[in-house]
């Protein structure tokens, strides 16, 4: 019998696989797994790259990377946070949120 982490695993890939042939068929093949990841943790309000870092148990820099292809993209922009500008928030623009 298989375990529940294997069956969730599986279940997983088979989620993202399908959705990454949708994204191909309507043109969006160029988001590889791991932005639409990030672009998973995203919401309304901007969040700090750090936070997506921790999230995603990744390291900054390979945040800084996805969110780079991101802003290539025109699907994200970074701002500074109002409270501390040493920080760099995300937030989709207005192509991402469309």
């Amino acid at each position: 019998m298989k375990s529940l982490r294997t069956l969730l695993r599986s279940r997983l890939e088979w989620i993202e696989d399908h959705l990454m042939k949708n994204a191909e068929k309507n043109g969006y093949g160029y988001v590889t797994p791991s932005m639409a990841r990030l672009y998973s943790y995203l919401g309304s309000a901007p969040i700090p790259m750090s936070e997506l870092a921790r999230r995603l148990k990744i390291s900054r820099q390979a945040v800084h990377q996805l969110v780079t292809e991101g802003i290539n993209a025109n699907f994200l922009e970074v701002i500074d946070s109002p409270e501390d500008r040493r920080i760099k928030l995300v937030k989709f623009s207005s192509d991402g949120e469309k």
